[in-house]
């Protein structure tokens, strides 16, 4: 998806009032405009810790957003990205007087070996009560991935990476991690660290978006499918 790097404010104003969604980019910063029509409110939000709430179009675009000026006043050196993917999951919402966030980020390497460079992307991880989503964010555009647990995500996501080359770094991707049937249906952001002829332990758990795990050995999908299949069939032999 590209920069409009031409947009005039009359059009990006007349689209704000329409409903659309933004990426900001102002130097090395980067900014999201989202809406809920259901709740007629706008938001500008750089981190779950730093956003604003508006009620109206008229409000965001008076307030001094940027180093204390208006979207107008900065409008020159600003860049813009419309028609973004929904992105309500950067929403704070209230649930029985409590404040919580519906998604997390998370940016993560992408290695290329053949290429010997690496590359990052940022994850948007949202939770919906039906599906599983993640929205990344590369330079190349977004893309969502939508399943049954936040592994198979991940899994379709790393598929489509490894098609140009590119190994994502994340403890889910490493060859030797791999979450359980129970832990798939409690949404498989967590797996296990698993060992040849040794039962999986809950003191080798790992979250699969984070890159702690000592070692990290990040491979492809089939190359992880397979060494699961190894270790299960390590403990079938061993109970003979």
């Amino acid at each position: 998806m590209e920069r409009d790097e031409d947009m005039s404010y009359e059009f990006f104003k007349k689209l704000l009032s329409y409903g659309e969604e933004f990426v900001l980019y102002y130097q090395d910063r980067k900014f999201y405009i989202s809406q809920r029509k259901d709740l007629g409110e706008l938001y500008l939000t750089a981190s779950e810790e730093n956003y604003h709430i508006f009620y109206s179009p008229k409000e965001l675009l008076s307030a001094p957003l940027i180093d204390g000026e208006t979207l107008l006043e900065r409008w020159m050196i600003l860049q813009f990205i419309k028609s973004i993917p929904k992105v309500d999951h950067l929403i704070q919402v209230i649930t029985q007087n409590q404040q919580r966030w519906e998604m997390r980020v998370v940016l993560l390497p992408i290695y290329y070996k053949d290429e010997n460079r690496i590359e990052t992307c940022q994850i948007f991880i949202r939770d919906s009560e039906e599906l599983c989503i993640l929205d990344v964010e590369r330079d190349s555009g977004f893309k969502r991935y939508e399943a049954d647990s936040f592994f198979e995500a991940l899994t379709n996501y790393r598929l489509d990476l490894e098609k140009e080359g590119g190994i994502l770094q994340c403890n889910g991707a490493d060859k030797c991690v791999f979450p359980s049937p129970m832990q798939m249906n409690f949404g498989g952001e967590k797996a296990y660290f698993l060992e040849m002829r040794k039962q999986a332990s809950l003191n080798n758990v790992y979250e699969i978006f984070d890159q702690d795990k000592p070692n990290l050995n990040c491979v492809s999908v089939a190359e992880q499918k397979q060494f699961y299949d190894d270790w299960f069939t390590s403990l079938v032999g061993g109970s003979h």
